[in-house]
Parts: structure tokens; sequence; C-alpha cells
């Protein structure tokens, strides 16, 4: 065998090794399984059996490989061709599987079917009909299949009448079914329409929703200039630098690229010092009439002080004595002059 075939042989059983890893090993980790389409824990858990069963069908595969070309390099050589064919004709074989459409899985999550009255036999996903009349279904698609695409829907019918041998070959209805993806559903919880100076947005979305996907980012346009672009937050916030009347656009995306969006006007008010105008004036009057009310409650209580006693001059007049009168040379009337001599 060609040296290039087989390393090419275990090229391919690296790959599937790495598989083994993922599926088996790692797949519980949320970034691996995302890799494979499941974004919940449900559908982490529900696939995980499958997952790990499947690792291990990769891993044998490589094994063979690898023990074919340990045969060769030990000079068996028809044998170890053999067994690196085998397997690789497995792998492709399996690649080839991938790309038949086909929707073989049930509905996540997972509901029974519902008996019809009198039915008495069937395996599970089977239901008994009378001869005659027809059925209707509505077909519930798992959440994780990818969307905008064709499946085919298969119905098979086969007779409980084994009398007759041929009632064994079963009756086959095909559909070719087109799934389409429904964009999510926004809803956004802003903390408020009019804003003060200084006072922050926050813009809650965790109750958006998606019914047959998962919301895979969001995103907001502030209206200034300035936006998140997408991203895993549910909840943002944004503090505008002026006054005025802003449009906040709001998008949300789910894991097919569907997208739903929403616009809200937003007013910032106009701010003196920090404040609102309404806010800094009642500020402003609380502080006049607080200084008012201090400065009549000083000159109140300084009329209501009794006075301190006075000092008086040796001339000045007391309460006790009367006032002596001036000398006649300060009462403005000429002194008497004295008698002549005899």
């Amino acid at each position: 065998m060609p040296v290039v075939a087989q390393v090419a042989a275990l090229i391919a059983a690296a790959i599937h090794v790495w598989f083994f890893v993922l599926e088996s090993v790692l797949f519980s980790r949320p970034g691996v399984a995302a890799r494979f389409g499941l974004r919940t824990a449900e559908q982490i858990a529900a696939v995980r059996p499958m997952a790990f069963n499947q690792g291990f069908y990769n891993l044998f595969l490589a094994v063979g490989i690898a023990a074919g070309v340990a045969q060769i390099a030990g000079g068996a050589e028809v044998a170890g061709r053999s067994i690196i064919l085998f397997a690789c004709l497995c792998m492709v074989w399996a690649g080839i599987v991938l790309f038949v459409p086909y929707n073989f899985s049930a509905p996540y999550p997972y509901v029974p079917p519902t008996w019809l009255p009198g039915g008495s036999y069937g395996g599970i996903g089977s239901l008994i009909f009378p001869a005659g009349p027809t059925f209707g279904y509505d077909l519930r698609t798992p959440r994780f299949l990818p969307k905008d695409s064709d499946y085919l829907l298969a119905v098979e019918a086969l007779s409980l009448n084994y009398s007759d041998p041929g009632n064994f070959i079963p009756y086959a209805y095909f559909e070719k079914v087109h799934i389409t993806n429904a964009p999510p559903t926004l809803v956004a919880d802003l903390s408020g329409s009019t804003l003060g100076p200084g006072e922050a947005l926050n813009v809650n979305l965790s109750r958006s929703a998606d019914v047959d996907g998962l919301i895979d980012a969001y995103r907001v346009e502030w209206g200034d200039g300035s936006a998140t672009g997408w991203v895993q937050t549910e909840s943002v916030r944004h503090t505008y630098a002026t006054s005025g009347d802003y449009t906040v656009t709001i998008q949300v995306r789910d894991d097919t690229g569907a997208t739903a969006s929403m616009e809200r006007t937003v007013h910032v008010e106009t701010g003196i010092l920090g404040l609102r105008v309404a806010d800094f004036f009642a500020l402003t009057g609380i502080v006049v009439a607080g200084v008012a009310i201090s400065v009549a409650l000083l000159i109140w209580r300084t009329r209501r002080r009794p006075r301190a006693p006075t000092a008086h001059l040796p001339n000045a007049p007391t309460p006790e004595s009367p006032a002596m009168p001036p000398p006649p040379e300060q009462q403005g009337n000429p002194p008497l002059s004295p008698p002549p001599p005899p």
C-alpha cells in the first residue's frame, strides 16, 4: 500500500480520535456542545448518551486504521490493507449519511404518542386505527433542528391482520416538509423614558425569547452615536453626556440569524450643577427659606435679650438724684453784677 495512502488514512484516524474526545470526553462542556447545535442543559443531557456511544465508534475506526498500518509495517500487507480499506470505507459511508435529508428525531422535549380508544396493541410511537377513517397530525419539530431547510416526513402503516401474508407489506407515506425560522420575540424593559442629568439608562432584555430556537445575542444603539455591538449580556446601561431626546434602537438575534428590533424614545433633562432644573430651584428655595428663618430667629432673640447696665459720668444725672441746673453763664442769661460799694 503506498505510503501516501497510509499517511492519509492516519490523518483520518487522528480526526476521528479528536471526534472521540469531543463526543465522549468533553461533550458536557457548553462550548463543545454548542458546536453540535446544542445550547441548553436539557438538550445536552438528552443527546449526551448518544454522543458518548458515537465517540467510541469513531475511536474504534481510528484504532482499526492504526492496526492496519501496524500490520503493513510488520509485513502483513494484505491483512493491513484490508483493515485500512474497511475502516476508511466506514468513514466515507458515515459521511454520506450526514448529507441524506431525514427527520427521524422525536420532538424535543419528547411527548409519548396518544392512544386511540379501543387500541390494544402497538409499539412505542405506534397508533392503531380501525379501517376506513382518516387521521391528521400536527408536526412539532425539535428546537435544535436547522431552520429554513427541507426534511422528509415518513409515515408507515402496517396491517395487524396476520392471516394474509400480503398484509405484512407496509404502506408508506412520504412528504417533504420545509421548516421555516420564526423570528425571536423582543421584550425590552427600560429604567425610564425621562432621565435626569447624569442618570444612567438601564435596558433589560432577559424576557426576550425564541419559540423555535435560542436567543443568540443582543444589540442596543443609544441614539448618541454609541452602541453596544452584538453582546451576550441581557442587561446593559448607558449614561448620556448632554440633554435632549434620543432614539434608542434595540435588537435581538436568534441562533439562526433572524432578528427583531424596536425603537424607544428617551428624554434627558437639562441640568444646573448636575441637578434637574426643577430640583435645582426646589433646593435653592429650601436653602433661601432656611437662611431667612435663621436670620429672623437671630433678630428675635436679640430683641428679647435684657440690656446691660451703663456707666454714668460724675455730673451725669442718675435715676436717684435730679439733674443739677447749669451755671448761669451756661444758661444764656447775662451774669449778675456785684452790688456797688457803700
